[in-house]
């Protein structure tokens, strides 16, 4: 494949998982067809198969999309309650990007970059913590998980996000 055959993949492979994310965001992830990806990207639903083997296909690289595109614009936060808070702050503003990326399970050949990235950051901060750096990294991302979670769905105040964790982090950390 030449230079030029490359882009025009890469471009119709974007127009295709900007169709489905739409779609899904219009109509559920459910309710997501090969037929209305097909339309909405201006292909015919046989074309959709030169890039991707079916729907799950389509799902499965959209969400790794996201996981990527996410962890790339969390990478500025140094800290891990900078980090958790932007990740939070994600969840929030981009609630549907959110619950798309945790309805599946990643496939296990799949790289997940935003937890990668919480990995990292603990790894670092792993000689001040009073736990394992196992042990601290389910614990923030459980409170993350579930702060985002309950504000999207329980009408919990985000306006002590910060504060919750901060005192989370502070817990794990020797005094």
């Amino acid at each position: 494949m030449n230079e030029r055959q490359a882009q025009k993949r890469v471009r119709t492979t974007h127009i295709i998982l900007e169709a489905a994310k739409a779609l899904i965001h219009e109509n559920g992830f459910n309710r997501l067809s090969l037929r209305a990806v097909a339309a909405r990207a201006g292909f015919s639903p046989a074309s959709l198969y030169e890039y991707f083997t079916g729907k799950d296909d389509i799902i499965d690289a959209l969400c790794a999309q996201i996981d990527q595109d996410w962890a790339e614009k969390l990478a500025v936060h140094q800290t891990v309650p900078t980090l958790m808070l932007g990740y939070i702050e994600f969840g929030l503003e981009a609630s549907d990007d959110f619950q798309l990326l945790y309805q599946r399970a990643m496939l296990p050949d799949q790289t997940e970059h935003i937890a990668n990235l919480f990995h990292q950051r603990l790894e670092a901060e792993g000689p001040r913590l009073k736990v394992s750096v196992e042990v601290a990294r389910q614990t923030m991302w459980s409170l993350a998980h579930g702060l985002v979670l309950l504000s999207l769905h329980r009408d919990m105040d985000s306006a002590n996000h910060t504060e919750a964790v901060e005192t989370v982090w502070q817990g794990l950390l020797k005094d």
